[in-house]
């Protein structure tokens, strides 16, 4: 229904007076925020499915017109009179959320310097609105990686998988990341492999964790840094089969959890209100993680990305952590999934959790991932399913 709503208003002229959106699946509910009459096209797909109730509220400004001042804002953040860490739109279309990275983290951001940043954001958009600002420390959620640590023990050829860990060499030792979900340029019958930009360089060996140093199964063939979405391509030219359209479900393998491959059968958009899964290969499935705001853009420590999703769990509750980077966020239905994105990184300074699966790390409860809809429509891609 959600996508429904979205889609109808992509027919109108500059998205129309589309100013957010947010969903309460629990409820059977989506609140629509518009600025302005909403068109007939619009009400006729919030009309579509009766078991879902869509009431509509008045929105102050459109999420196009939020975006724009996302930009302008991002652009000029040397202005601001505090590090700006993410900003974004908020689903509601009320104005800016706003995170910064506070000079001394003993003390928490005062009003003072809220409504100095306040107006500093409104003089540079010509009066937008913040709505939220919060303290923020996102990193990369990239780890060292563990000798013989695999997802799925004891298993061949976990990599073809969504959701396997691989390792890569860098400045100081080995690292991990971790798999996320087969694509596919569709004149083309190989089959590619997403991950985290942040992991590894161009035409860095992707290499199992029983092999470190030998024995690689692909390559970084693909890196979109303004994503934060690499593409591995199979090691192997006369295999262009390698990646599957299946991921790893199941607890981190050394909890002792049965580890199954779910297919993969569709690919999802992205609605503040709904929960979502990650699978990364250090922690395993985590569920009912929430969508907190969309189209963020991000300043973590390996560089700046655009139009993210943000994702928390409540306050010590884990998300993902190190070693999870680039792994699938999906939504289950059954024993299938569907493909929401591929994780990024995470505020485990601000926002400290227990880790699950790999205790042996700093997890977070509050994170972002990179949307895979909008990453394949930029590079013409298509999403592998079963």
């Amino acid at each position: 229904m959600a996508d429904a709503i979205v889609a109808a208003s992509r027919t109108l002229p500059k998205q129309g007076g589309y100013g957010g959106l947010v969903t309460a699946p629990e409820k059977s509910r989506i609140t629509v925020y518009w600025k302005g009459r909403v068109p007939a096209a619009v009400r006729q797909a919030a009309d579509s499915d009766r078991r879902v109730k869509v009431s509509v509220e008045r929105a102050p400004y459109t999420q196009r017109r939020l975006r724009t001042a996302r930009d302008r804002v991002f652009a000029q953040r040397e202005d601001l009179p505090e590090r700006l860490t993410s900003v974004g739109p908020s689903a509601d279309g009320k104005g800016l959320l706003i995170g910064v990275a506070e000079a001394d983290r003993k003390t928490a951001l005062s009003g003072r310097k809220t409504a100095s940043l306040t107006r500093s954001v409104a003089d540079i958009t010509g009066g937008i609105a913040v709505t939220r600002v919060r303290t923020e420390h996102p990193q990369a959620a990239t780890g060292k990686s563990p000798k013989g640590a695999v997802r799925a023990a004891g298993r061949v050829g976990e990599q073809a998988f969504g959701g396997a860990r691989w390792v890569y060499p860098g400045s100081g030792g080995t690292y991990n990341c971790s798999t996320g979900f087969a694509v596919r340029y569709p004149a083309n019958a190989a089959r590619l492999m997403t991950s985290a930009a942040h992991c590894g360089g161009q035409n860095v060996k992707a290499y199992s964790p029983e092999f470190p140093d030998s024995r690689p199964f692909g390559w970084i063939g693909q890196r979109d840094t303004e994503r934060d979405v690499n593409l591995l391509y199979p090691e192997q030219s006369s295999n262009p089969g390698f990646f599957q359209s299946r991921m790893w479900w199941g607890p981190w393998a050394y909890g002792g959890g049965n580890q199954q491959t779910w297919p993969v059968k569709g690919l999802h958009q992205n609605h503040v209100g709904q929960k979502v899964c990650s699978s990364g290969a250090a922690s395993g499935n985590i569920c009912d993680i929430t969508i907190d705001a969309t189209e963020q853009t991000v300043d973590t420590n390996s560089g700046t990305v655009y139009r993210t999703i943000k994702v928390s769990k409540p306050a010590g509750q884990p998300i993902w952590g190190p070693g999870d980077s680039g792994g699938p966020i999906s939504q289950p239905n059954g024993s299938d999934v569907y493909a929401n994105g591929v994780v990024s990184s995470s505020d485990k300074a601000g926002f400290p959790a227990s880790c699950q699966g790999d205790t042996n790390r700093n997890c977070a409860s509050v994170g972002w991932y990179a949307p895979l809809d909008i990453y394949l429509e930029k590079h013409g891609l298509e999403l592998v399913t079963e």
